[in-house]
């Protein structure tokens, strides 16, 4: 554990490792499968990857029982998504966002705004974000999709830096 501290494993393999010491008990989940988990893991955080290939390539490397065990202990921590995925893929991530204001999930939203935030926080790098149609569209939708605390909290830090506060788009009103 100390070694992959050191070494840039991937969180959710740290958590899992750490969790249970019987982790290496079998030849086929030795430390080295684990690397090579969490480099495809680390691949994965930063492009949209199909679950089925991700499931093949986490058996396929720790076995059957370890590989199903870890791709449980995935679905059960939620993590706040990056401001790259909401600023870059917002579509493909936007039913957690829903999903975490239904459940009351405060704590993640808050952790992903504050992510955005720090992204954005030098003038230089919003200005790129606002340069860019994509990615300012994806920006627009993700403060229209807070709820109102939380988006008028994001509008107001836009305001006190002199920012432009992009264009959120109507929400359809779904009739009875």
């Amino acid at each position: 554990m100390e070694w992959a501290g050191h070494n840039n494993i991937h969180p959710s393999i740290l958590d899992y490792v750490g969790s249970d010491p019987t982790t290496f008990d079998s030849p086929v989940s030795n430390p080295r499968a684990w690397k090579y988990l969490s480099d495809i893991l680390r691949a994965a955080d930063k492009k949209s990857y199909d679950r089925k290939t991700l499931r093949a390539a986490v058996v396929g490397l720790v076995g059957d029982q370890r590989g199903i065990a870890f791709l449980r202990s995935l679905k059960q921590i939620d993590h706040p998504l990056t401001a790259d995925k909401i600023l870059g893929s917002y579509g493909r991530c936007r039913a957690a966002v829903t999903a975490w204001i239904k459940e009351g999930r405060t704590d993640l939203l808050e952790n992903t705004l504050l992510a955005v935030k720090k992204c954005l926080q030098p003038k230089s790098d919003f200005e790129q974000v606002k340069a860019d149609a994509k990615r300012w569209d994806n920006f627009g939708a993700f403060i229209g999709d807070l709820p109102g605390d939380l988006r008028e909290q994001m509008k107001l830090w836009l305001k006190e830096r002199n920012y432009d506060i992009p264009q959120t788009p109507k929400k359809k009103i779904k009739k009875p």
